[in-house]
């Protein structure tokens, strides 16, 4: 009874900490082609790789564990599936672009600012399961399907954030 819902109590910071992750990679890779040599060492970024990876599976396997602890949350829950989803399409496709880094383009500073800026404002709002802000987000024409994904997790974000709100404030009035 204790924990009962300890997964799902973990899973907005789990959330979180992926598109962190996630976020500190992509802004390796869309630093300059100079800086995405010169900047990190290989050992570092394989790291840096790993730790999206292992951040990956751990939130589908906390989601998972989530969506079968208790029935009256699992509605709610639910909503953060396509939060989840595009995060973990985020990830693939950085790790698959880590790999293979197309390095004749990035990004320049003000773009690498405000990349950085909305993957903030996601890591934030998933880990205070609140919905995030609307942002602006530039435009990466050399990973197009990141552009999608971006726009999936925003949406997702909004959702389950709202969503989570809701029964935050319901659990709160059941422990009285």
């Amino acid at each position: 009874m204790l924990w009962r819902h300890a997964s799902s109590t973990r899973l907005p910071a789990v959330l979180g900490q992926l598109i962190e992750k996630e976020g500190k990679l992509l802004l390796v890779m869309l630093t300059s082609p100079e800086g995405f040599k010169e900047e990190i060492d290989k050992e570092k970024f394989e790291k840096m790789r790993r730790n999206v990876e292992t951040a990956l599976v751990n939130v589908r396997s906390v989601y998972d564990n989530a969506t079968g602890e208790l029935k009256q949350q699992r509605k709610a829950l639910e909503t953060y599936w396509p939060a989840v989803v595009a995060a973990q399409r985020i990830g693939y496709l950085v790790i698959a672009g880590s790999k293979h880094p197309a390095i004749e383009d990035h990004l320049e500073a003000d773009q690498l600012r405000q990349l950085e800026t909305a993957l903030k404002e996601f890591a934030e709002a998933a880990k205070s399961a609140r919905p995030p802000s609307q942002i602006e987000f530039p435009s990466i024409h050399i990973y197009p399907s990141l552009n999608q994904e971006m726009q999936a997790l925003q949406e997702g974000l909004q959702a389950g954030g709202s969503a989570n709100l809701k029964i935050g404030a319901r659990w709160a009035h059941n422990m009285h």
